[in-house]
């Protein structure tokens, strides 16, 4: 780089301005971004399984080159965002910046629109796994107890009362416990639980809605489907149609 001068430089970057319509790179919107961020932070890979993606377009480059850098720059700012967003979260930075390398040799290898976008998912919900797992790594024994009780109930009611006297803790301090450690209260957290096995139902089996709410102990399977859209943002019959998968 020793022939640039700051001369040259503001000349490009005054080129890329007048440019901007045309050559402008697909920027996420701030509070789709914002909440994306947040999600990584939190580890909240299973609502970003579950949930649509905004798309990386360019439909105003003029040749297939400028399309594929403008969509490179995109995610190679996206993944500096959220190794960041997984730093903040918990993840040691030598894991998060070596997952940042990998994502970029990936990158580079990507040839089109759809493998672009792929990958902007990919790289979320997987930053995303990797805060969760360095959260549960170091949970309290209480909490991590509470958890488990919850998945080999899954499919039973199980009231705040039942997981107090599992845990030994009072109902109160036992909530307060473990909301600061999940960042989720009890009570929403059995509900992601559940929804996550009902995705499971839904797109691998031919169950009905009916009764896989009543499996997962939901009082109707109007309560199941109010509950299930609130996390997946698309009714049970809708999440089917579109993950379904014909298994023999």
């Amino acid at each position: 780089m020793q022939y640039l001068t700051d001369k040259d430089f503001e000349t490009f970057v005054d080129l890329l301005k007048i440019r901007k319509d045309e050559l402008q790179h697909s920027r996420v919107p701030l509070e789709y971004e914002a909440e994306l961020l947040k999600q990584i932070e939190n580890g909240e890979y299973q609502q970003l399984e579950g949930q649509s993606f905004i798309k990386l377009e360019s439909t105003l480059m003029e040749n297939e080159i400028e399309v594929k850098l403008k969509l490179q720059f995109t995610l190679v700012s996206a993944i500096t965002l959220f190794s960041r967003a997984a730093i903040s979260g918990g993840l040691s930075p030598d894991e998060a910046f070596s997952i940042s390398d990998a994502m970029l040799y990936y990158i580079a290898k990507s040839k089109d629109t759809k493998e672009f976008n792929e990958l902007f998912q990919f790289a979320a919900i997987f930053f995303a796994k990797k805060v969760s797992s360095s959260k549960e790594e170091h949970l309290p024994h209480h909490v991590k107890k509470i958890c488990t009780y919850i998945s080999n109930h899954i499919f039973h009611k199980i009231t705040i009362t039942d997981l107090a006297n599992y845990a030994n803790l009072s109902p109160n301090y036992m909530c307060k416990l473990f909301h600061s450690h999940m960042g989720v209260t009890i009570h929403k957290y059995i509900q992601s639980e559940k929804v996550e096995i009902a995705c499971n139902f839904l797109s691998q089996t031919d169950v009905s809605i009916l009764d896989i709410s009543t499996y997962l102990g939901f009082k109707t399977v109007s309560n199941f489907s109010v509950i299930f859209k609130k996390w997946k943002k698309m009714t049970p019959s809708e999440y089917r149609k579109v993950h379904f998968k014909n298994v023999i």
